[in-house]
């Protein structure tokens, strides 16, 4: 099933930057593509009171003893399984900068896909904001 911009916006509050997402495709058929693409991802998210879209769908990690945060959320793309927390920063025109870098969720929330409570950050500096367990998203 394709899906335009009308039905992925009355699926879910469509923010700017996924609107700038599909303003951007350079042709009709990229732009279904996309349009589908988040549709995908926009029906399987429901937000909660603190503003974390919350994934429904498939998960993976989180089941290792030393991991106490849970799983991240998932879903394929082209045969390929994709975390939705990556996928929203780069839906939201904020690819990652480079090797060594990784989503950091201020909220503390694995399966949050809101870009808002995501930003990229290096595996050291990830690694010392878990460990800091504050909670509080600082922008």
């Amino acid at each position: 099933m394709s899906a335009n911009l009308e039905q992925v916006r009355a699926v879910f509050k469509i923010e700017a930057p996924f609107a700038e997402y599909l303003a951007a495709a350079p042709d009709e058929q990229t732009r279904a593509a996309r349009a589908e693409l988040l549709r995908r991802f926009l029906v399987k998210l429901d937000v909660d009171p603190s503003g974390c879209w919350r994934w429904r769908g498939a998960t993976a990690g989180g089941n290792r003893p030393w991991d106490r945060g849970g799983p991240y959320g998932q879903m394929k793309i082209e045969g390929k399984n994709v975390y939705i927390h990556r996928l929203s920063l780069t839906l939201a025109g904020r690819p990652c900068p480079g090797p060594g870098y990784v989503p950091h969720h201020w909220c503390r929330v694995r399966l949050c896909g809101n870009y808002d409570h995501l930003q990229w950050v290096t595996v050291e500096e990830n690694t010392r904001l878990s460990n800091e367990c504050s909670g509080e998203i600082p922008f």
